[in-house]
Order: C-alpha cells, then sequence, then structure tokens
C-alpha cells in the first residue's frame, strides 16, 4: 500500500495499491473464478443464466438500498 498526502485536504491520505498488491489481487480472483468454473461445471446453461439473473436483481437490490436515507 502506497500513501501520499491528498493534494486538496493535506489532513487526509491518498491509498494506492503496490504493484506487488495488484499482483496478489489478481492472482486471487484468478483462483476464485477458477473455482467457480469448476463448482458451476456441472450445471446446465439454463440454470447458470438463472444464477447470473438472479445474481444481476440482487446486485441492483443492494444498490438501491445503499442510495436510500
Amino acid at each position: 500500500m502506497e500513501r501520499t498526502a491528498d493534494p486538496v485536504d493535506r489532513r487526509a491520505t491518498l491509498l494506492a495499491a503496490t504493484a506487488d498488491g495488484r499482483r496478489v489481487f489478481e492472482e486471487n480472483r484468478r483462483r476464485r473464478n477458477e473455482r467457480f468454473s469448476q463448482i458451476l461445471a456441472s450445471w446446465s446453461e439454463a440454470d447458470q443464466a438463472v444464477l447470473a439473473a438472479m445474481l444481476g436483481r440482487l446486485t441492483r437490490d443492494i444498490e438501491t438500498a445503499l442510495t436510500r436515507p
């Protein structure tokens, strides 16, 4: 993690991932996606489509809930 002073508000600190941090993140993402692919390999295309639709709905509902006061 790299820290730099916020140019607008010098009291604040901006954080950015280092190259090593981004590499670890991408490796974890690759492993997770590979594992999901293995788990879903036996599902029919129709079942996978239903899952994708429902996850999309869940994401939209969460976003909506987070924007409400």
